[in-house]
């Protein structure tokens, strides 16, 4: 992913970390070993907050749904970073997940 943009891939029911882009770790200060395979809480809470349980219910989260938000996350250093992500909700091999694509606009 040579996208500027923060990307993730998470799976729904789970909520652990499928893959995240190159911009996702840069800004979040992670590393990817320690990301993949992890949940948001797993890795101190670093990444977007988003309504999971919407996307899991079938009837409000279909396929293609989309939700925009602009939020705060703290990065790996407890530093503010402010965002703007848009969440899709996609089928990864059979199972509902997340797409998730955030720019970093804390120097606007």
């Amino acid at each position: 992913y040579a996208s500027p943009a923060m990307a993730s891939i998470t799976d729904i029911e789970s909520r652990r970390i499928i893959d995240v882009n190159n911009a996702w770790l840069k800004v979040t200060g992670m590393d990817r070993i320690a990301t993949i395979g992890k949940t948001r809480e797993e890795i101190g809470g670093v990444g977007l907050s988003l309504d999971y349980d919407y996307f899991a219910d079938s009837s409000s989260g279909d396929v293609g749904e989309r939700a925009t938000v602009e939020a705060s996350i703290a990065n790996a250093d407890g530093a503010a970073v402010w965002l703007i992500s848009n969440a899709v909700k996609i089928d990864l091999d059979q199972r509902p997940a997340l797409l998730s694509v955030s720019i970093d606009v804390t120097e606007r």
